[in-house]
């Protein structure tokens, strides 16, 4: 009588390697300057092997390095803070343009000081200067409160003076102080960094970082 031969198993053969988590990289613990310079091959590598949360890094360069398990004491995050944001070369432009906005000022005979307060840059840009403001249908109108002729003013949002600057040099010099003093690296905040990395805001603004190692 002829023997029938078994069918082949249909179950396919365990992987060794299936089910298992990927091992967690330890973290990178950061205490001193040199450490850091030291460790920036091995914090390319990281950032290297995750480009979801390398592009974040334009987000808020702080938070993108403790999700690649970089820990940094507190002096070395205000360190990074004050490197990124304000470089000697930004440092020594807003100084410059403070002073020049201080003497500009005087000449108009306005007693106001840079920074200006929201109310003093939108009387400075439309009763001192008188310039046009911008087309826009979502801006808010509001009357001045100071005592005098009834005057009507509008609340200037910071893109309506950023769209005036081509109308006066001092325009143009108080956005670029605008723009400097809050540093050539902008932090947002940890709700608006999860945003991007959960795709709730589009990250439109670069397909990838990659560091050379």
């Amino acid at each position: 009588m002829e023997k029938k031969k078994p069918k082949p198993s249909s179950a396919k053969k365990a992987n060794p390697s299936h089910g298992k988590a990927r091992e967690k990289t330890p973290d990178l613990v950061i205490d001193t300057h040199r450490d850091l310079r030291g460790s920036i091959r091995a914090i390319s590598q990281r950032f290297n092997a995750e480009p979801e949360i390398a592009r974040m890094l334009l987000v808020n360069p702080l938070l993108a390095l403790e999700d690649v398990g970089v820990r940094l004491t507190p002096e070395l995050k205000d360190h990074i803070v004050e490197a990124l944001r304000f470089p000697p070369n930004v440092v020594e432009r807003r100084d410059q343009l403070e002073l020049e906005l201080f003497d500009d000022l005087k000449d108009l005979g306005v007693s106001y000081r840079v920074p200006l307060t929201a109310d003093q840059r939108a009387d400075l840009v439309l009763n001192v200067l008188k310039l046009k403001l911008p087309p826009s249908k979502s801006r808010r109108q509001k009357v001045e409160s100071k005592p005098g002729p009834d005057k009507a003013v509008f609340e200037l949002r910071s893109r309506d003076v950023r769209r005036m600057a081509k109308q006066h040099p001092l325009v143009a010099k108080l956005v670029e102080y605008e723009r400097l003093r809050q540093g050539r690296v902008i932090f947002f905040p940890q709700d608006v960094y999860q945003q991007y990395k959960e795709g709730l805001s589009r990250k439109n603004w670069i397909k990838a970082v990659r560091f050379k190692v």
